[in-house]
């Protein structure tokens, strides 16, 4: 019953975390709502094969598999480059070749032994950082998805702002509880809890009936034929060093989450990213990375156990499967999302707090976080309206505070040591 409980909670989490992405993208790209249903199921499919590979093969942990934020950001900025549908189209096949270039990347240096190294660039410093950054980051979308802003209106609506709210009070009482049931499932039940809230004050959005089979297997390259761009061929490389870096921070934080002792498996999980990113290729959907939340929300719910999560997989997998099931579990509100897993990114503020602990905040240490929390930060404030008359293969970068803050972490700190004006502890 137990693991039973824990592997829907896997599901459910996995669900929620999953079907945002490809419902805006095909609603930027003005896809109809049957091509919507099938790119959902095609990320469902693609999502539910990475998550059992990662866990069995790759890093063997049980780490979220969930859109890559940066081929998020990808796919709405070509979007908005698009005039017609038509044109969308053929901007949508560029950019399968875009997520295969990326994974033959991938799984070029994971062979090689060259992915190895970048995990030596992550020091307590650098690791602190990060996580400062990226709760930082999504402080705003959460917000924002909490109360239901561009939810059902552009605008906020106080029923639906309440809604959010009162789930959100009621998942964080629930995680902190003393009551194992609660604490342990408690983003199970907010999300199943809210759910039927926001059915109550009629705020679901309504699922039309669609005609389709009952049981498909994803259908290959239902874009048509990819096509070359060497636009999105230079965007392929900025992002497969960006989610490089997102891996091996979310390795990281997993590990500390669930008091694992810190093993060699860079190049295992690039070759699965790898993999991963070929699979969408092939099922043309957006690209997956094992995300750093999931330590939250193991802190959250104290589930550091591999079969439950497989299990997850599996019936995520399964889901995939069925089009119009999975059409019902992307009803699921986002408000209700957001506001299930906001416990668990609040959490990861303190794995951050404890990284910079880790060392002596000596003058030096204080001023590279400063510097790097303040060019991050900053970065997040630039609109990217601003960046019009940028190459897009600039505003991938500039456009992610969260990467420009961590690099700049790794320049101060590896030019202070390559100079040296800094003896590091053993600990960095």
């Amino acid at each position: 019953m137990r693991k039973s409980l824990a592997s829907l909670q896997w599901t459910l989490i996995m669900l929620a975390g999953c079907v945002v992405a490809p419902i805006t993208i095909g609603e930027a790209f003005q896809l109809s709502q049957v091509e919507i249903i099938h790119f959902v199921q095609r990320a469902l499919f693609v999502m539910g094969i990475a998550s059992i590979l990662q866990c069995l093969f790759g890093h063997r942990l049980p780490i979220i598999e969930a859109p890559a934020a940066v081929w998020w950001g990808i796919f709405l900025l070509f979007a908005g480059l698009a005039n017609t549908p038509q044109e969308g189209s053929r901007i949508l096949e560029s950019l399968q070749v875009g997520l295969f270039f990326s994974g033959i990347l991938f799984v070029v240096l994971s062979l090689t032994g060259i992915i190895k190294y970048v995990r030596k660039l992550f020091t307590p410093l650098v690791t602190g950082t990060f996580f400062v950054l990226l709760v930082a980051q999504m402080s705003g979308p959460f917000i924002k998805g909490i109360l239901g802003i561009g939810y059902l209106s552009p605008i906020l609506q106080v029923k639906t702002a309440i809604a959010g709210v009162i789930i959100t009070i009621c998942a964080v009482l629930m995680a902190r509880s003393r009551v194992k049931g609660l604490r342990i499932y408690s983003v199970l039940w907010a999300i199943i809890g809210g759910w039927i809230l926001f059915g109550l004050m009629n705020l679901n959005k309504t699922m039309l009936p669609v005609n389709d089979k009952f049981f498909s297997i994803p259908h290959v390259f239902p874009w048509g034929i990819p096509s070359f761009r060497l636009d999105i061929m230079l965007v392929a490389i900025i992002s497969t060093l960006l989610l490089m870096t997102n891996l091996i921070a979310s390795i990281e934080a997993v590990e500390k989450a669930t008091e694992s002792p810190s093993r060699p498996v860079e190049r295992s999980s690039g070759f699965f990213l790898g993999i991963s990113q070929l699979l969408s290729y092939i099922f043309a959907t957006i690209s997956f990375i094992p995300v750093s939340y999931t330590a939250g929300f193991i802190l959250t719910t104290r589930m550091k156990e591999r079969f439950p999560f497989i299990l997850g997989g599996c019936l995520i997998l399964l889901i995939s499967c069925f089009p119009m099931i999975s059409m019902f579990f992307s009803m699921i509100p986002v408000p209700v999302a957001y506001a299930a897993m906001f416990i668990s990114f609040a959490q990861m503020l303190g794995l951050g707090l404890k990284e910079y602990t880790a060392g002596p905040l000596d003058e030096r240490r204080i001023v590279t976080i400063g510097i790097s929390l303040m060019v991050g930060i900053g970065s997040m404030a630039i609109p990217v309206s601003s960046l019009v008359k940028v190459p897009p293969v600039f505003v991938t970068f500039l456009s992610n505070g969260l990467a420009i803050g961590v690099v700049t972490c790794i320049l101060i700190e590896q030019g202070l040591r390559l100079f040296g004006r800094e003896k590091y502890s053993s600990q960095t």
